[in-house]
């Protein structure tokens, strides 16, 4: 199995589904090295990602990081951070696609400690982060 490329695919998926109710665009963070080559206009971004094994079980933590441009009082921002924090609560469940064939094959489970961060101020347009932890339902099995 694909773990790793499965969920980062699926967590950048779930970005996307969120990103077309508002407009925005979805990136992957990660391929971006600093604000500067961030797309401007409106996006939400996958960050941080990391996978940690224990016990067969796959443990995920990062964060989604909403930013928006030419929003003077971050009322945009705010209003699409709060509906995202809405979105993964404790327990709220995200499917984890199979990037090999686009098939459900398990769920990451939003664990409690759902933080959001600081405003980050960039010379380009300000960003917030929202940190989650996630347990995957999928065990890890010898190849």
């Amino acid at each position: 199995m694909n773990e790793y490329r499965d969920i980062r695919a699926s967590l950048l998926r779930n970005a996307s589904n969120f990103a077309a109710d508002f407009g925005m665009k979805a990136i992957n963070l990660e391929a971006h090295a600093t604000p500067q080559s961030w797309p401007l206009e409106d996006f939400i971004g996958v960050d941080e990602i990391q996978i940690t094994t224990q016990e067969k079980m796959l443990h995920v933590t990062g964060a989604f990081v909403i930013s928006t441009r030419e929003d003077v009082n971050l009322d945009r921002l705010e209003e699409r951070v709060n509906s995202l924090v809405n979105q993964i609560y404790a327990g709220a469940k995200m499917v984890i696609y199979s990037v090999a064939d686009n098939t459900p094959r398990g769920h990451l489970i939003v664990q409690t400690g759902v933080r959001v961060g600081s405003v980050l101020h960039t010379e380009v347009q300000p960003a917030r982060p929202v940190f989650f932890q996630m347990v995957s339902d999928q065990t890890l099995s010898p190849a």
